[in-house]
């Protein structure tokens, strides 16, 4: 954390102290623009350090009074480095960071620049002119991130994506899980299979309707109780399923990291999930109250013997609506990137919503 000061800000002399701070500092006015507040400010810094892991709090420095709402026109107006310690490498250049954050490396002529500009082999003062040329090449840059000309990095991109997923399991975990999250929830609610139309039409006409009534209400419990285990499966799908070309996921469809997530997991949670959806077929007794309505259905002169997988069923439809709500967060959070509890979902998709602003 090099000992550093910037002075920002054309209505105000306004002081970011720390390397760290600066880092933050950089690209927090990249990614929101350089009118700000106070509070706005504070608010992406910290953000950024934490994101960042730092521990460190951001900082403002002002010779005049400034409250949280103080608007701020967010130029630099000039650096100074003071000394530093022997041997300091690029590393701890306060651009680089930044541009490496916004998923782009620096120009290689203008990293090597900035490496002799910051750090000379004798350990390291440096002149006020020089820093404020370096910080004059890069303004460019910052102006490409600011207008949106450049991308969130790939990896960060990943992990908001794998962050909103997991938000969304534990949302759909738990709405599903209630009694009464798949029987009260018509989007979601299991239906009779069609395989077995023909027993429901069956026992009807013999007065026994209640029994399919009967059958429908122990599918929506099996799957409540199926449902409330599934979130270790879920978040090991999330966290182990390949997302692979971030950029088209994060510029793509509301639900198209649920989408994807279910295309290259499903066959895989099916199979583990089966042997949970037959336990609570058990422990409800839909497995006898089912086969006892099957050999019924049997007995009735001149019909096709019932070929249905009750438990398959029942699996499909549970996955099934798990997904649906799995998306129905995923759309939420990525219109209403603040209520999200994952501080990166926020980051980057707060960051797609200023870009889409900046170009409508």
């Amino acid at each position: 954390d090099p000992d550093a000061t910037m002075t920002v800000g054309r209505d105000l002399d306004l002081m970011v102290e720390g390397g760290a701070c600066i880092n933050a500092f950089l690209t927090t006015v990249a990614a929101e623009g350089p009118e700000q507040t106070c509070v706005d400010l504070l608010r992406g810094m910290h953000r950024h350090m934490a994101l960042r892991r730092l521990a460190k709090r951001p900082t403002l420095t002002s010779a005049q009074p400034l409250a949280l709402d103080t608007p701020i026109s967010l130029t630099a107006q000039g650096q100074r480095m003071r000394q530093l310690p022997k041997g300091v490498g690029r590393c701890l250049n306060p651009l680089e960071p930044l541009l490496v954050a916004k998923g782009k490396l620096i120009p290689a002529d203008l990293a090597t620049r900035s490496s002799r500009s910051f750090f000379d082999s004798t350990g390291g003062t440096q002149t006020r002119e020089t820093i404020s040329g370096t910080w004059a090449s890069a303004s460019e840059h910052l102006e490409d991130l600011s207008s949106g000309r450049k991308e969130v990095a790939d990896a960060d991109i990943v992990g908001a994506l794998r962050g909103l997923l997991k938000e969304g399991v534990e949302q759909a975990v738990w709405t599903a899980g209630q009694v009464g999250g798949f029987g009260q929830h018509p989007p979601i609610r299991l239906g009779f299979p069609k395989e077995a139309l023909p027993l429901a039409q069956a026992l009807g006409r013999i007065g026994q309707s209640s029994v399919c009534f009967n059958i429908e209400e122990l599918m929506n419990r099996c799957a409540e109780e199926a449902a409330s285990e599934a979130q270790d499966l879920l978040t090991d799908a999330v966290m182990t399923v390949y997302l692979n070309d971030p950029q088209a996921l994060l510029n793509g469809a509301p639900d198209s990291a649920t989408q994807v997530l279910q295309q290259k997991t499903w066959d895989e949670l099916a199979d583990r999930f089966a042997p949970i959806v037959a336990h609570t077929m058990d422990t409800n007794m839909l497995t006898r109250f089912w086969a006892d309505a099957v050999e019924l259905y049997n007995r009735i002169p001149f019909v096709e013997p019932l070929r249905c997988d009750l438990e398959g069923y029942i699996v499909a439809q549970t996955l099934g609506g798990l997904f649906h709500l799995i998306a129905e967060t995923e759309v939420d959070l990525r219109a209403h990137p603040t209520s999200a509890a994952d501080s990166l979902v926020q980051h980057v998709f707060e960051w797609k919503l200023h870009q889409a602003s900046r170009r409508s």
